[in-house]
């Protein structure tokens, strides 16, 4: 999904509205549920919704490592080239991806509710830890 939103210089694509309703129209699809804008496209289409709710310090060890690792390495992000700022943005920029992630963190905590009123179809998936996500994989390979 970052990868249809995101453009040169880090300003949204023109064409993300577009790119999202020509990917989610195919016959088989797995996004992310980011962009507020574009949630509403996404539920009409899925089917089912996995939820990787992980603890807090878990989620943000990973945020701060692969930024870290991106950095360091300067590894673009995505097809767009973009790359990680310089560590110090951390306490210039207001919405640095590590700074982002803590402010955001409880910002899904709803989820299961707003599925519920919201997109009353969906069936959610909700896995608190990578072993329990592990495990019913597990289910679906041999389901398959």
């Amino acid at each position: 999904m970052d990868n249809l939103h995101w453009g040169p210089g880090w300003t949204q694509r023109p064409t993300f509205l577009d790119d999202v309703a020509a990917a989610v129209s195919s016959e088989a699809w797995v996004t992310e549920w980011q962009y507020r804008e574009v949630r509403p496209m996404l539920a009409r289409r899925a089917q089912a919704m996995i939820w990787l709710d992980y603890s807090v310090p878990r989620r943000m060890y990973w945020v701060t490592r692969r930024t870290l690792t991106r950095r360091t390495t300067r590894q673009p992000i995505w097809d767009s080239g973009l790359r990680e700022a310089p560590l110090r943005s951390i306490f210039t920029e207001k919405d640095h991806i590590i700074r982002w992630s803590w402010r955001t963190r409880r910002s899904l905590d709803q989820l299961p509710q707003v599925i519920e009123r919201e997109y009353p179809h969906l069936l959610l998936y909700r896995f608190t830890s990578p072993r329990e996500t592990q495990r019913w994989l597990r289910t679906m390979d041999r389901a398959v």
